[in-house]
This record gives structure tokens, sequence and C-alpha cells, in this order.
């Protein structure tokens, strides 16, 4: 479904992975200005040729001057006391090898953290992007999701970890206070595979099942099983439920916008 064209010219969030692309737009002093559009991508074809049809089939996505590009992919942290901007596809390839025809970012971390996060995207993407609109900013959709957990239940618990679930993935984060301490993504098929990798971290970074906090986010079905799995180890388990977190927003009605999306457009993290 296509944005109604009456709409003027804003701002366009575009969510970019290799499952799907989505399109949104939201002026943060008019709540009900919300609108989300998901593109059914064809998984035959490649994720440039998907973008360049959404944007033929719907003009009015070309109407926004700025976007701002939020890329779901792996990523890796690099300290700040190493870190080298001319080294950022060296340390980015060593972590994952086939970094061809990508461009390496790299975004910074909540205060107190002293690591910077590099994520790597096509190149040919970024083109049409840039082709498309006048300013183009590029971000990883886990800084805004690490951003606001760091956040969340600091005074709780002494270590809290916390599940992201979305597609066949779970992104895992422990903290410390507001401190970072590990983020990694696993393959999960079921809420029995997200648990499995929460419990060898917790063992692996002293998070205590009986004291400690663990926090759920992602889709309904998803975060509810992991809830649900969670709490038969773990004392203090919380499932995040994006419309009483952000007070009812508009956008949390609609069920298919990604969390990541969600942190990034209706928090001060960025």
């Amino acid at each position: 479904m296509p944005f109604d064209i009456t709409t003027p010219p804003r701002k366009l969030y575009v969510r970019l992975s290799d499952f799907d692309i989505a399109f949104a737009r939201y002026a943060s002093n008019a709540e009900n200005s919300f609108e989300f559009v998901p593109y059914q991508a064809q998984p035959e074809a490649s994720l440039t040729v998907n973008l360049r049809e959404a944007f033929r089939t719907d003009p009015s996505l070309r109407e926004a001057c700025e976007a701002e590009v939020l890329v779901s992919g792996p990523v890796t942290l690099v300290p700040l006391d190493v870190f080298q901007e001319e080294d950022c596809e060296t340390y980015f390839q060593y972590c994952f090898p086939d970094t061809k025809g990508k461009r390496i970012f790299y975004d910074s971390l909540p205060q107190g953290n002293d690591a910077l996060l590099l994520f790597g995207f096509s190149d040919q993407t970024c083109k049409i992007l840039e082709e498309t609109f006048e300013n183009v900013h590029y971000m990883s959709t886990q800084n805004s999701v690490i951003a606001h957990f760091a956040r969340k239940g600091e005074e709780k618990a002494a270590r809290r970890l916390f599940v992201y679930a979305h597609h066949d993935v779970a992104d895992l984060y422990v903290f410390a206070q507001r401190k970072l301490l590990l983020c990694n993504t696993y393959p999960v098929h079921a809420a029995t595979d997200a648990v499995y990798f929460c419990l060898t971290l917790a063992r692996n970074m002293q998070v205590d099942l009986k004291t400690d906090s663990f926090y759920v986010a992602g889709p309904a079905p998803q975060r509810t099983d992991i809830t649900a799995e969670l709490k038969k180890y773990a004392q203090n388990v919380f499932q995040l439920n994006p419309s009483v977190e952000f007070n009812r927003h508009t956008a949390t009605r609609n069920t298919e916008v990604p969390y990541d999306m969600l942190t990034y457009m209706l928090t001060d993290n960025h």
C-alpha cells in the first residue's frame, strides 16, 4: 500500500535487511503523522533490484529530501583505544570475511561505553539511496536498541540480559548498569534455541538467574514464547510490550513495525 501522496514530504525512514524492506514517515511533533508501509520484496531478486522497484511502484517515497536508513545485519564492536577509521574494513572483515561490495560504517555507543559499533552495507544499494535523496544517514538497527536497553532497568539489577528476537535470529545483550558487556546475534528457530543461548551467556557472563533481570523484545508471538520458556530457569523475566513502553503511541498499534524502528523513531537515543 503506497503512502498518502497528499501528505507533505518529510523525512523518510527506510529499514533494510536481507529479508525485507520497510518504509515509515513520522514527525515527532505530530504523533498522528505516523505512516508505515512494508514492501513485499521478491525473494528471487536482490535488495538493490527490490529497492528500485519499490521507488518505481510508489513515487511518493521519493518526495522526501532526507532518508534515515536503518540497516539490519551483522555488527561487531571495536574498542575506542585501538580504533582507527582507516582500518574499519579490516576490523569488519576479520569478523565477517564476506565484505566484498560493502561499505563499512560505524556508530557510537551510549555514554560510558568505550567502543564503536561497526556494520556493513551494500555499496550498490547505498548509491541508489544517494541518487534518490539529497541527504542519507546510515545506522545499524542495533544502535538505538542498545541505547534504549542501556537505560532500561539499570536500577533493578547488577546485570541485565536482553533478548531481541526478529525473523530467525536473536540479538542478545548483557549490561552492567549502562555499560554494554557483550552483544551477539544467534540463529534461532524456536524459543528453546533463544533460551539456550541466554543461559549459556548468563553462565559465561556471571548473570545470576535468581537475582538479575532478563528482558525479551520482538514480535508478540516470539517474545511470548521465549518469555515463557525463560521463566522456567530465571526468576526475573520481563516481556517488553511496545505499546506499554512507548505510552500507547500511534506507531505501536501496527504490530508489523519492527521494535528497532520504534526505538529509533520514538526515543532520543540517536
